[in-house]
């Protein structure tokens, strides 16, 4: 799993449904973008969640999923809607993610220099 300000990029393992920084743990999607989202402090209304289903055979292709949660009382809820989305978009996506890191920490350095 990948973090970059509100964006996450998930991995799905077939036969592995343990997420790796949550040992012992089985969530489902709501469960864990909120597991998430509080604890990056990241706001759901903002949150980009994408699920990366990599190569798992031969003939596969991987893909990419833009999952769009219900939000009830700034709560993800379950049955999100899915948009396949390329992997081109997923890389604006974290690439957006990571110049808005990075002009937020040049940010405070300006701002420590005052």
């Amino acid at each position: 799993m990948e973090i970059i300000q509100h964006v996450v990029i998930e991995t799905d393992n077939p036969g592995n449904d343990e997420i790796p920084d949550y040992k012992g743990i089985q969530l489902d999607d709501a469960d864990l973008a909120n597991k998430i989202c509080n604890e990056y402090r990241i706001s759901p209304s903002k949150l980009i969640w994408i699920k990366y289903f990599p190569e798992q055979k031969e003939n596969d292709t991987e893909s990419f999923n833009l999952i769009i949660f219900n939000i009830e009382d700034r709560v993800l809820r379950s049955f999100p809607r899915w948009i396949g989305i390329s992997r081109e978009v997923a890389e604006a996506f974290k690439k957006q993610a990571k110049e808005l890191e990075l002009n937020l920490a040049l940010m405070d350095k300006k701002e420590a220099e005052v």
